[in-house]
């Protein structure tokens, strides 16, 4: 699992004083999601 979403959304926080929204919060779980799906093994049948 990537942790780039994760650390590009501290590193703004911190760095350039980004808010951190519900929104934001909502894409990084989409995000999340995405990566889970498209990195796990399927189950065999």
């Amino acid at each position: 699992m990537t942790v780039n979403p994760i650390a590009a959304t501290l590193l703004a926080a911190l760095l350039i004083g980004e808010p951190i929204t519900p929104n934001l919060l909502i894409g990084l779980v989409a995000v999340f999601a995405g990566i889970w799906i498209a990195t796990s093994q399927p189950k065999p049948a």
